[in-house]
């Protein structure tokens, strides 16, 4: 019987499976090592400016407080070019770690540090130099200023050395109501009580007694938009302006301004409207010309600046 010829075995199943090796090579390794890289990117916090503060101001404790603009003069700077790292140029830099310039108030001194802060949060300080505050060269011209406190009236304040003070005493009840600042003070009498009047009051300062009406109606009005006030019998023409807001203590404070036509009876007010809690109060000054009057003012808002209420 004749031999039958045996067909040579083929490679194909070989083939297949190179060409699915190196498939796998060139597609699926690279693909699982992508996926491992995005698994650590989002694992590894970016190093933002933010995180960075947050890291250095946590690390540094109680010590020491980052400035705010306003707070110191920014220090000249020279521009300098740097040659960007690889990291940088493929906008890795964050990923690794990030330098951050903080100006700090640290035991009463102004700094201006650069710290290197790592992904896993690690701080380091690169450099450190000294800034000015602004108010380095100011005075405290309030420090010797003469202090009163009222626990009727309900606040305390200083007030500067050349005023003598008044306080408003009720005419029936003989309560104490508020504080007057001016000159020439003078002994009288309401009744068995010795009460103290100024010849000239330049500050008043007391609780409202029209309770919240003139509050209310200063709330109501648009800031910054004068208003043309007709005369009367017994004014002439003036200009009446609600101011932007500011706070004494901690509490909003309307604030209103009245200047008067030129030859006008008026005078120059400046006024304070602030509910405190569960009480009104009244604030005002007032000029008889314009200089006179900023000066006032300027005095005013040094001795609110002083104002606490009390508990």
């Amino acid at each position: 019987m004749p031999e039958i010829p045996t067909q040579p075995q083929s490679s194909a199943p070989t083939s297949v499976f190179r060409k699915f090796k190196k498939l796998l090579n060139i597609i699926i390794i690279p693909f699982v090592l992508l996926l491992i890289i995005l698994y650590i990117l989002a694992w590894v916090p970016w190093v933002t400016d933010g995180f960075a503060r947050e890291r250095v101001l946590s690390s540094l404790g109680s010590s020491c407080r980052e400035l705010q603009q306003g707070e110191y003069e920014p220090p000249v700077s020279l521009l300098i070019y740097k040659i960007p790292t690889l990291r940088e140029r493929l906008g890795l830099e964050p990923l690794f770690g990030n330098n951050i310039t903080l100006y700090l108030l640290c035991d009463g001194k102004g700094l201006t540090n650069e710290y290197f802060v790592s992904f896993y949060g690690s701080t380091k300080l690169v450099s450190s130099g000294n800034v000015m505050l602004k108010n380095d060269s100011k005075k405290d011209e309030t420090a010797d200023w003469e202090v009163y406190s009222g626990k009727e009236v309900g606040f305390s304040l200083k007030y500067p050395n050349d005023l003598e003070l008044a306080e408003a005493v009720n005419s029936k009840t003989l309560g104490i109501e508020g504080i007057y600042l001016g000159k020439d003070r003078y002994e009288d009498q309401y009744g068995s009580k010795k009460v103290y009047e100024l010849v000239y009051s330049y500050y008043t300062i007391r609780k409202d007694l029209n309770n919240s009406t003139f509050y209310k109606k200063v709330s109501g009005e648009e800031i910054n938009e004068p208003q043309r006030v007709p005369p009367t019998e017994l004014t002439g023409w003036f200009t009446y302006t609600r101011l932007p807001n500011t706070t004494v203590d901690g509490f909003t404070a309307f604030r209103t301004k009245t200047v008067p036509d030129t030859g006008s009876p008026n005078v120059f007010i400046y006024s304070i409207h602030i509910k405190a809690k569960n009480d009104y109060y009244y604030i005002d000054t007032r000029g008889d010309t314009e200089d006179e009057f900023e000066s006032r003012m300027k005095t005013l808002d040094q001795i609110l600046s002083t104002f606490k209420f009390l508990d």
